[in-house]
C-alpha cells in the first residue's frame, strides 16, 4: 500500500513539473516487487492444497473476479499484473484450506489496492484537466503498450480485456478444484508411494504404472459400489445367456467384500444355469433377471430403495382366541406357556416363576440336539412377554427338540429322565399359551405336503386332551440358506419348507391360531418380496408370442392344440405362485363320464400338484372339481369343492375358461362368471401349468386362444445376505461360525434372530397385550 501512496505523491510532484512517466514506471516496479513476494508466499503453501475445500477455492475465485471487473483503466497495469499472479498461483495449485486466511488477507489488500487506484484515478483526471503535459506523457505511455492510459476509450478496452480474462480465470479455477478432489482421494488412498509422487505422476510428470491403475481401481470400488457396468455386465450381452456373466461378477463382489451389487444399465438379462453366487449379495437397479430355471425363484433385481414397514404377523381374527390366557392374566395364579417345535425353538433350560426383574431357575433342562440359547428366540420371548406383563408370574416350560418333524408329534421323548409319549409331556405342562413350531426339517416335497395332515392331527390332540385348552400361537420357519451345492440349498428343501410355512399361514389361520410369521419376514428381508396381493403381469401380449413359450405334446395348428390321447400335455409356464391362464375350450366326442381334462397347477417333480379336473358327461351334467389338497394323496381323496352346470359339455361347442390364483385363493370363470372357489393349503410353489388329457383316448379336447398371467409381488429392498441370516457358510460343516453364531444352512445367527425372530415375536406379545 505504500508504493500506491507514493505514486499518488509523485503524481502530484509530476505536475510540479518532474517527469510523470518516469515517476509511474519507478511506482510500477515496486508495486511488482511486492506482487511478487505475495505469489511467493502463497507457493510456500501448494504443498498444502489436498485439504483445500470446495467452498473455499470458490469463494478465493469470486473474490478475484470481482476484483478483475471493477479495476479502472488508468491503474490496469497495476490491477492486472497482480491478478496474473494470483491466476498464475492458482492455475498451479489449488490453495489448502489451511491457508485460507492467507488468501483472505491477499484478498483485502488486493481491495485496498482497488480503492487506492480509484483515487488515483481522480488525482489523474484532475492532472490531466489542469495540464497538457500529463495529458501528452499519459498518450506516450499508453502508445508505449502500458496498460495505464487516461483516456476513457482504452480504460474501456482494458475493463473488457479483463472481463475475459476473469471467465477464463474461472473456468481453469474450477479445473483444479476438480484436479485438487481428485488428488486428495488419491492421496488418502497412497501408502508406499510419496504424496509428490502419486501426483506428479497423475499430470504426466512421471510414471507409476500399475500403481495408479490399482488407485484408480480403488476410487472406483468407493465410488460406484459395486457398480454392474464396470465389470462389464451391460445390455450389450443381448438376449444371449447371462448366468456366467453374472455368476463372475457375483464372485468378484463377493471377493472384494462388497455387500450391493448395483445395476446401473436398464436390461433383462436371460439366465439359464443356476445363479450360484447371489446369496451373499443385495441386488438392486434398473434391470431384471428372467430365469427358465426354478432354482433362481428367489433370486431378483431390487427397483426400489424402499424398505417394508408394515404387519409381519397374522393378526389375532377373535378375541376369544386367546380366551385362556386372557382368563389366566385375570386369575391369581402363575401362567403357563409351553414351547413345542424342532432345534430353533429349543433354548436348554425350563424358567420357572419368571417375573418382572427376578428369575427364580428351576432345575436344568437340556432336551434332545438342543441348541444354544444364543441361537435360541425362546429367552427373547420370555423377557419381551415378562416386561410386558409386569403384574404376572410366568413358568416357562420349553419340549421342544431338534432334528424333529411335526410327524414326531406322538414319538416316545425322554425330559426330566422321563420316557414317553412327546404330545404328553407338553400336556404334563397345563400350559395356558402354547406356541408351536415345526418346518425347518420339512426337507422334502413327501414330507412338507403331509404337513396340513399332521397339523390339524396335533391341533385335534390338543383341543381333547390338553386341559385347559390354551391358547396356540404357530410359528413358522425361514427357508434354509440359498446355497445350491450344499444338500440345505437344494431346491427341494427350499420348497418343502416354504410349503409348510404355507399350510401354516392358511390352514392354522382358518383354525383360530395367532400366526407368528417368521417365514415372511425371513423371505422379505432376502429376497425383497412379499408373497401377498399380486398384481397381475401378461407373460406374453399377443397369440404369437404365447405360442412361442408353450410346450408339450399336444398337436398344434395355429394357435389351437388338440388333445386325444391319454397323457397328451400342454405345458403353460408361469414360475409363480399366482397367475390367471384364460382359453376356449372345446370338448368333442366323448362316450362317457371317465376321461377329462386336468389342469395341474403349482406342479412339481413327481407330480405333486393342485389339480382342477373338467368332465364333461354324455349320460348327465358336466363337472369341475377342484382337489386343493391332491398333493397329499395319502390322507385327502375327495374333491375339496365341485361345480355342476346342469347340462353335458360333450357338445362341441367353445366356452371361454378363466382360472386365476392369488395367493392361496383359486377362482374359475366359465365365460366370464364365477362358478368355483377353493382355497390351497398344501402346495403354493412357483411352478409351471400343465393341461392333461385323462381317462382314455377316445374324446378330442380342443384349447385355443390362450392368454397367460404371471403374479408379481410389491418389491422392496432386501436388507439381509443369506450369511447375515445364517452365518458364515461352510460347505458340509454346520458347526456354530463366528463371529455371529448360526450354523451356515439353517439355524439363525445372532443376527438374523434379531433381524427376523425379534420384530415377529415383538408383534405377537403387542397383540397379545391389547386383547
Amino acid at each position: 500500500m505504500a508504493n500506491l501512496t507514493t505514486l499518488v505523491a509523485t503524481i502530484r510532484a509530476a505536475q510540479q513539473g518532474e517527469d510523470v512517466r518516469d515517476a509511474i514506471a519507478d511506482t510500477l516496479e515496486a508495486v511488482n516487487v511486492d506482487n511478487i513476494a505475495i505469489i511467493q508466499k502463497e507457493a510456500q503453501h501448494d504443498i498444502k492444497f489436498a485439504e483445500l475445500t470446495q467452498g473455499e477455492a470458490n469463494a478465493l475465485a469470486s473474490a478475484d473476479a470481482a476484483a478483475d471487473s471493477e479495476v479502472i483503466a488508468t491503474a490496469k497495469a497495476v490491477v492486472a499484473t497482480t491478478q496474473a499472479g494470483i491466476a498464475t498461483t492458482k492455475a498451479a495449485e489449488a490453495a489448502a484450506a489451511k491457508i485460507a486466511a492467507e488468501n483472505a488477507r491477499a484478498a483485502a489488500e488486493l481491495a485496498e489496492a482497488e480503492a487506492e487506484a480509484a483515487r488515483i484515478a481522480a488525482e489523474l483526471a484532475e492532472a490531466h484537466s489542469e495540464t497538457a503535459e500529463i495529458n501528452s506523457k499519459a498518450s506516450e505511455v499508453a502508445s508505449a503498450g502500458s496498460a495505464a492510459t487516461a483516456t476513457t476509450k482504452a480504460g474501456e478496452s482494458a475493463a473488457s480485456a479483463a472481463e475475459s480474462l476473469a471467465s477464463k480465470n474461472l473456468a481453469e479455477t474450477a479445473k483444479n478444484q476438480t484436479q485438487a478432489i481428485k488428488d486428495a482421494a488419491v492421496l488418502a488412498l497412497t501408502d508406499t508411494t510419496g504424496n509428490a509422487e502419486v501426483i506428479d505422476s497423475r499430470r504426466g510428470q512421471a510414471s507409476l504404472g500399475t500403481k495408479i491403475d490399482l488407485i484408480d481401481s480403488q476410487l472406483a470400488e468407493i465410488t460406484n459400489n459395486g457398480q454392474a457396468s464396470l465389470y462389464g455386465v451391460n445390455p450389450t450381452i443381448g438376449t444371449a445367456d447371462a448366468t456366467t456373466l453374472l455368476n463372475n461378477y457375483f464372485s468378484t463382489l463377493k471377493a472384494k467384500g462388497l455387500k450391493y451389487a448395483y445395476f446401473d444399465k436398464p436390461h433383462t438379462y436371460k439366465v439359464s444355469g443356476v445363479l450360484s453366487g447371489a446369496r451373499n449379495l443385495i441386488l438392486f437397479g434398473n434391470a431384471k433377471i428372467e430365469s427358465s430355471n426354478i432354482v433362481n425363484c428367489y433370486i431378483n433385481i431390487s427397483p426400489t430403495l424402499i424398505e417394508y414397514n408394515g404387519k409381519y404377523n397374522k393378526s389375532p381374527l377373535r378375541k376369544n382366541q386367546f380366551t385362556q390366557f386372557n382368563t389366566a392374566l385375570g386369575a391369581s395364579r402363575d401362567i403357563n406357556i409351553s414351547i413345542w417345535g424342532d432345534s430353533i425353538s429349543t433354548g436348554g433350560t425350563d424358567c420357572l416363576n419368571v417375573g418382572y426383574n427376578t428369575i427364580d431357575a428351576g432345575a436344568l433342562e437340556q432336551g434332545p440336539n438342543s441348541i444354544t440359547t444364543g441361537d435360541s428366540y425362546y429367552q427373547r420371548l420370555m423377557d419381551m412377554i415378562t416386561g410386558q406383563f409386569k403384574d404376572n408370574i410366568f413358568n416357562f416350560y420349553n419340549r421342544s427338540s431338534g432334528g424333529t418333524v411335526i410327524q414326531d408329534y406322538g414319538s416316545d421323548k425322554t425330559f426330566n429322565s422321563v420316557t414317553k409319549s412327546w404330545a404328553a409331556h407338553v400336556k404334563d405342562t397345563a400350559p395356558d399359551l402354547l406356541i408351536i413350531g415345526w418346518g425347518i426339517n420339512q426337507t422334502t416335497i413327501a414330507s412338507a405336503k403331509a404337513f396340513k395332515y399332521y397339523l390339524n392331527a396335533v391341533l385335534t390332540y390338543v383341543n381333547a386332551n390338553f386341559s385347559p385348552i390354551p391358547s396356540i400361537a404357530l410359528l413358522t420357519s425361514p427357508r434354509p440358506c440359498y446355497s445350491p451345492e450344499d444338500t440345505w440349498g437344494a431346491l427341494e428343501i427350499q420348497q418343502a419348507v416354504d410349503m409348510s410355512a404355507h399350510t401354516i399361514r392358511t390352514f392354522g389361520e382358518e383354525k383360530g391360531c395367532y400366526i407368528i410369521d417368521v417365514n415372511k419376514i425371513s423371505n422379505l428381508k432376502r429376497t425383497g418380496k412379499i408373497f401377498e396381493n399380486p398384481f397381475m403381469e401378461a407373460i406374453a401380449e399377443t397369440y404369437a408370442a404365447t405360442d412361442a413359450i408353450v410346450s408339450g405334446t399336444a398337436t398344434k395348428v395355429g394357435y389351437t392344440y388338440t388333445t386325444q390321447t391319454a397323457g397328451t400335455e400342454i405345458i403353460i409356464p408361469i414360475n409363480s405362485k399366482s397367475f390367471v391362464v384364460a382359453f376356449d375350450l372345446k370338448f368333442s366326442g366323448f362316450t362317457d363320464g371317465v376321461e377329462n381334462l386336468s389342469i395341474n397347477y403349482n406342479y412339481l417333480v413327481g407330480y405333486i400338484r393342485n389339480c382342477l379336473m373338467v368332465k364333461p358327461l354324455s349320460g348327465g351334467a358336466a363337472a369341475i372339481e377342484s382337489y386343493a389338497n391332491i398333493g397329499d394323496v395319502a390322507h385327502y381323496t375327495s374333491p375339496t369343492k365341485s361345480y355342476f352346470p346342469g347340462i353335458s359339455w360333450n357338445d362341441g361347442v367353445y366356452r371361454r375358461i378363466t382360472f386365476e390364483k392369488r395367493d392361496d385363493i383359486i377362482d374359475v370363470f366359465i365365460d366370464g362368471a364365477r362358478v368355483l372357489r377353493d382355497r390351497v393349503q398344501i402346495n403354493n410353489t412357483p411352478s409351471e401349468i400343465r393341461l392333461n388329457k385323462n381317462g382314455g383316448s377316445i374324446g378330442l379336447i380342443t384349447v385355443q386362444n390362450l392368454v397367460i398371467y404371471k403374479g408379481e409381488y410389491k418389491q422392496f429392498l432386501p436388507t439381509l445376505t443369506e450369511s447375515e441370516m445364517f452365518g458364515d457358510h461352510v460347505n458340509l460343516d454346520y458347526t456354530t461360525k463366528k463371529p455371529y453364531g448360526g450354523n451356515g444352512v439353517n439355524h439363525p445367527s445372532s443376527i438374523g434372530l434379531e433381524e427376523t425372530y425379534v420384530p415377529a415375536m415383538r408383534e405377537f406379545v403387542e397383540d397379545l397385550s391389547r386383547l
